[in-house]
């Protein structure tokens, strides 16, 4: 009884001296920007300005806010000149903005729980290899013994 008990130790304790690695392998996560577009939309209006003039002589200038005319005639022909006032005129600009968001594979990290066997040292390589080949001669040796003890 007490050789099996021994047996049973050595068996038990060869199935489980190897032992599994745990390493913790970290998921990539893709970040993705928030593209904000801004198109610059330009329209203004003028403000309409209707203005004439009627004079006796032969010259006549306009004028209002935006630009300045002067008109005259000479030698029987009429001679006009339109010029623009270096005026800064005041414009709306609307912004549009446009997110763009690229597929994220995860809200969260994730880590992934891989089991890598340790590697052995050529000692303890060496020393599973032995008790490989003592079962076989032990599991070989009861078996004859079982036969003898059977024959008697």
């Amino acid at each position: 009884m007490k050789q099996i008990i021994i047996l049973a130790a050595i068996f038990v304790a060869l199935a489980i001296g190897c032992k599994t690695k745990t390493v913790y392998v970290p998921v990539e996560r893709v970040t993705t920007e928030t593209v904000t577009v801004k198109d610059t939309i330009v329209e203004t209006k003028l403000e309409l300005i209707r203005d004439s003039v009627s004079v006796p002589d032969s010259m006549s200038y306009l004028a209002n806010k935006y630009a300045y005319s002067w008109a005259e005639i000479k030698e029987g022909r009429l001679n006009h000149s339109l010029s623009m006032l270096p005026v800064l005129i005041p414009v709306e600009i609307q912004y549009i903005e446009r997110h763009r968001i690229d597929s994220i594979p995860a809200p969260y990290p994730v880590e992934v729980i891989k089991k890598v066997e340790k590697e052995l040292s050529w000692w303890q390589s060496a020393r599973i290899r032995i008790g490989e080949i003592s079962l076989v001669l032990l599991i070989i040796g009861l078996g004859y013994l079982g036969f003898r003890f059977l024959k008697q």
